[in-house]
């Protein structure tokens, strides 16, 4: 039974109150002035040390119970701490305290359904984790970094990512992949003796049923239960959840250098959400990092394990406006310009031969084209048109003519 990691909970309920909207940069203090760090693995924010207050937060002090045989005497419903081996200079910073199930919770005797929002012995905004969102925890891990087998009993290798990499005996370590850092505080036992420092830990929760908890079987996340006057470890949760949503960072854009130039790119990275993500572009690729892009608009859509955002982005490029005449005869007049609905063009030449006109937006896409015209005026509807730049292009024999159009 060595290197075992006990996850031992006694309850199962969800709680509300002001989300810890720093999780995982700042700190947190208990009534004693302690400090304890924090961390996000996934949508839960937790502290990442041991409770070791032996205070409630609104000052009433939690009896110190260092003798074994008043220890045994204590009935189940009683309150008390102690630290392991009755050394708080040597155990209190690394492994904090340990608890009686209704010194953690701060319950009474007449408790006997599963508790709700149950602060107990933990900071104002925390409370004791509940069944439920320790298996949110288990489960999280299972699907980022497994999937790992679950019985309804058990998580097969849950228990490695959460030990910490340190404090555990024999090469028990873990790899502490979140920050969690589970430390191997060992337990006090309903006599009063001290057992397993190094080998196992345990940790409450707020159900008071004494037959459900939960348990790390050397690598394994798994069920299991404790009488109410052990001496367990307590690690706090902030009431609600830490908004972790999918977005993006936009690392990098780079527009079009020249006319119809294919020198564009975007970079972005996901953030937030559930690891690993897909990257989907409307031009066929799947890479955070897109190349080579010609002018126009790029959808990216990027989804995690639960969640799917879409983004857009516009590539521009320089728009080449040739208004001198590459004929002496040849002209063009718009009216009006700017425009909103509808635009009549003067052709000022005696064309001998027909030409093409072009109008195309800002990105060089051509929004209209009427082919082998002759007229020397033309009326043309732009009701369709959003606002913004265009180019209207003439091509005949010999003859290249550009002119810009603003529609409002």
């Amino acid at each position: 039974m060595r290197n075992l990691l006990i996850f031992t909970l006694i309850s199962v309920f969800f709680s509300e109150s002001n989300c810890y909207s720093q999780c995982g940069l700042d700190s947190v203090q208990d009534y004693n002035g302690n400090w304890y760090r924090t961390v996000t693995i996934g949508s839960q924010c937790w502290l990442k040390e041991n409770l070791r207050s032996v205070h409630y937060s609104d000052g009433t002090l939690i009896p110190h119970i260092k003798n074994d045989s008043e220890w045994e005497n204590l009935h189940r419903y009683h309150r008390a701490y102690s630290f392991y081996d009755n050394d708080s200079a040597l155990y209190a910073k690394t492994y904090g305290a340990l608890y009686t199930w209704y010194a953690a919770t701060n319950s009474d005797s007449s408790i006997t359904e599963n508790l709700d929002n149950v602060q107990g012995v933990c900071p104002d905004g925390w409370h004791i984790p509940s069944t439920k969102e320790w298996e949110k925890l288990a489960a999280y891990v299972s699907c980022d970094l497994g999937p790992y087998f679950f019985d309804y009993s058990s998580w097969d290798n849950v228990g490695q990512h959460l030990k910490a990499n340190s404090s555990w005996f024999d090469d028990g370590n873990g790899q502490d992949d979140y920050g969690f850092s589970a430390v191997a505080g060992g337990y006090r036992n309903g006599i009063g003796a001290y057992y397993s420092m190094g080998i196992q830990g345990n940790w409450w929760s707020s159900d008071n049923r004494r037959d459900v908890g939960m348990s790390c079987y050397w690598h394994t996340f798994f069920y299991n239960g404790s009488s109410t006057t052990l001496g367990l470890s307590v690690r706090c949760i902030s009431n609600t959840p830490v908004t972790n949503k999918l977005t993006i960072s936009i690392d990098s854009i780079k527009n079009i250098d020249t006319f119809n130039g294919a020198d564009g790119l975007i970079s972005v990275t996901a953030i937030g959400g559930i690891p690993p993500y897909n990257y989907s572009w409307s031009n066929g690729d799947t890479t955070s990092l897109i190349t080579d892009l010609l002018a126009g608009t790029y959808t990216l859509t990027i989804s995690d394990l639960t969640d799917e955002i879409s983004y857009s982005f516009l590539l521009d490029q320089p728009i080449t406006i040739n208004e001198n005449k590459m004929s002496e005869n040849y002209d063009m007049l718009i009216i009006p310009n700017p425009a909103q609905s509808n635009i009549k063009i003067l052709i000022n030449d005696d064309l001998s031969k027909s030409f093409n006109l072009t109008i195309l937006d800002r990105t060089g896409t051509i929004v209209k084209k009427l082919n082998n015209r002759t007229a020397s005026e033309l009326n043309i509807s732009i009701d369709n048109f959003k606002t913004g730049l265009y180019i209207i292009h003439i091509e005949g024999e010999n003859v290249s003519y550009n002119k810009k159009l603003i529609i409002r």
